[in-house]
């Protein structure tokens, strides 16, 4: 392509991996907030609320290969029969485009293949490698307010828990 270098798509390549392994991960530290300060606390809700597709990013990541071939769990009908969307010869799961730069850093946009009320739907999900970061570090911050493990001196030494947005 004209305009581009290979290193481009090695670099862009490399970022979306990690974009990747960051939704799984994500989803973790999010899953042991639950776990340690419950999911109603206003961490693990403001968290959720903010990000209200993540478990559904990480779903379709860590299944890729069900819903590359149209079997996923939203890709198939909830019937005896566990009937596969027609993907008619395409993949049923795209990683559309990613780009970098600007206030949100390495943007990722991925479309999945899916059942929505019988009908086959194209759904777009776009992840923002910043606003995940950010929203990360201070769940995990909030996580240790809650549990009564932030203190002075943590916070004297931590600049991600002084201040999750400065990435």
């Amino acid at each position: 392509m004209a305009g581009f270098e290979p290193g481009d798509f090695t670099a862009i390549g490399r970022r979306d991996v990690l974009a990747l392994l960051l939704v799984s991960a994500a989803r973790n530290v999010e899953r042991g907030a639950a776990e340690l300060i419950g999911e109603h606390s206003a961490p693990v809700k403001g968290f959720a609320q903010a990000h209200p597709s993540l478990k559904v990013l990480r779903d379709r990541i860590e299944h890729f290969d069900e819903y590359i071939r149209g079997t996923g769990r939203f890709q198939t009908t909830r019937g005896a029969q566990g009937l596969a969307v027609d993907l008619g010869g395409a993949a049923g799961l795209d990683f559309h485009s990613a780009y970098g730069g600007g206030s949100e850093g390495h943007t990722i946009t991925f479309q999945s293949t899916e059942l929505d009320n019988g009908k086959t739907v194209k759904k777009q999900y776009v992840v923002s490698i910043r606003a995940v970061t950010v929203a990360v570090r201070a769940l995990a911050r909030d996580t240790l307010s809650e549990a009564g493990q932030l203190d002075d001196e943590h916070l004297a030494r931590c600049p991600m828990c002084q201040a999750p947005e400065r990435i």
